[in-house]
């Protein structure tokens, strides 16, 4: 707001006062002008080049001071927090200004790294989760309830496959193990009829299945393999030897799985992701002067 001097000098001097803030005033001194009304009826400043210089330093001078307490000089209710925001602003400062004297690294260049050979088998449960044959109170074995909770600990439900453990034990036969499936509320696909379909279904999305394997007795398939010899093999984990693998040829398994009953079944979870491995590599670019 610009409002004329009630003081009349003889030097024709007079002063100018602009409102910066409440209860605070810039007083500025004129030396020589005059003062006109514009258009709208209010008085307007004709300065010379003189004071045009001196109110614009004033004004940085003001701004700068403002910039550093965080208000005006007179209003310091937040003082410590401005200073505190002063130190981040000069921190920032000099964090630049270390960039600036550094420079850029050159930017790396990757390159693709070739991929290692898949897992063998697809279905690769921790020897920690590999379930053994137990006996049950009754004094039988419990191979099919083994190889489920092997099944259930490699598609991450280790929960259920201990109180699954705890529940059952014994022997099993189809219809038994379906009903109990359902009363617990486990999705399950099965086939009766050696359908080679489910087991690549459950070679495909790692889920590996439980089966009739050998006689009167129940194993799992974790997977195929291709051989050495460009045939594929059919991977069986057999709770009674859970250290090693047995591989069988794919139509010599097909024939045997369809004479132990054609039997297999497997649960509808989520196995665990791939092996993890690096498949690009950075190589840094050498700086050139």
């Amino acid at each position: 707001m610009l409002t004329r001097s009630a003081t009349n000098h003889s030097n024709h001097q007079r002063f100018l006062q602009i409102s910066v803030r409440p209860r605070q005033r810039l007083i500025l001194r004129k030396t020589r002008g005059s003062f006109r009304r514009g258009f709208n009826g209010r008085p307007q400043w004709e300065q010379s080049r003189t004071n045009t210089h001196f109110l614009f330093v004033t004004l940085v001078f003001r701004f700068l001071r403002v910039s550093r307490y965080g208000g005006p000089i007179s209003d310091r209710t937040h003082h410590q927090d401005s200073l505190n925001m002063a130190k981040k602003h000069h921190a920032t400062v000099i964090l630049l200004w270390l960039l600036l004297a550094m420079g850029c690294a050159p930017a790396p260049t990757y390159v693709a790294l070739p991929a290692p050979r898949a897992e063998t088998p697809a279905i690769n449960p921790p020897f920690s989760v590999r379930q053994k044959n137990w006996l049950s109170p009754a004094n039988e074995g419990s191979c099919v309830h083994a190889s489920l909770s092997t099944m259930l600990h490699w598609q991450n439900k280790f929960e259920l496959a201990k109180w699954w453990r705890s529940k059952y034990s014994g022997g099993e036969w189809t219809d038994q193990l379906r009903r109990r499936l359902d009363n617990a509320q486990i999705p399950y696909a099965f086939t009766e009829r050696a359908n080679l379909q489910l087991l690549d279904d459950a070679h495909a999305f790692r889920r590996g299945a439980l089966l009739w394997w050998k006689p009167s007795h129940c194993c799992n398939f974790v997977g195929w393999a291709k051989g050495t010899d460009g045939k594929i093999y059919a991977c069986i984990l057999d709770n009674n030897r859970t250290e090693r693998y047995e591989f069988v040829e794919r139509s010599e398994f097909h024939r045997q799985w369809a004479a132990y009953g054609g039997f297999a079944l497997t649960t509808l979870y989520d196995p665990p992701s791939p092996p993890v491995f690096q498949s690009y590599k950075a190589v840094e670019d050498e700086w050139k002067w």
